[in-house]
């Protein structure tokens, strides 16, 4: 499989059922209300990265504008894939695709995260003095298209945690 597997597109309300099925599965401690009132309060300028298989989602994220401290930046959210298609580098495509596609488009992108050394092998890094802590243990990362903008960045503190 190739970055150009990878599906990229706006999602439309039948589709969200879709997305919100592999989230739920994936993310199963968590509210299945909670999910869906966040997806439908998502942008509409939110693009989602999908791998389908068989049918079905197997891997995704989405990649939706945000503004944080005055800058805008692309907030990353819902990465995931079903337990039964990983190890096989799924994951590591739509990611990879994701942060092809923004370049150009956000300078810098954001997500929190439990599994930090994931996404720092992506490149993306741990920020977390720069906001609220999050109660539920999430780690605050930043990825920079644009390197001078860690420096802007890192005068800010007490962000909030809620940002889509």
């Amino acid at each position: 499989m190739k970055l150009e597997d990878v599906v990229v597109e706006r999602i439309s309300v039948s589709r969200r059922e879709q997305y919100l099925s592999i989230i739920s599965d994936v993310f199963d401690a968590v509210d299945p209300k909670r999910l869906q009132e966040g997806a439908e309060s998502l942008s509409r300028d939110t693009d989602f990265y999908k791998i389908e298989s068989e049918g079905i989602y197997s891997s995704v994220l989405f990649v939706t504008p945000i503004t944080l401290a005055g800058i805008s930046l692309g907030g990353i959210g819902g990465v995931c894939t079903r337990k039964e298609y990983r190890e096989r580098g799924y994951g590591r495509l739509v990611m990879q695709r994701a942060l092809r596609d923004t370049l150009g488009v956000y300078d810098a992108l954001l997500l929190w995260t439990r599994i930090p050394d994931y996404f720092g092998s992506f490149g993306f890094i741990e920020m977390p003095e720069l906001f609220i802590p999050d109660p539920t243990g999430s780690t605050p990362m930043f990825f920079f298209h644009r390197k001078d903008l860690r420096l802007t960045l890192s005068s800010c503190e007490n962000l909030p945690r809620d940002y889509f």
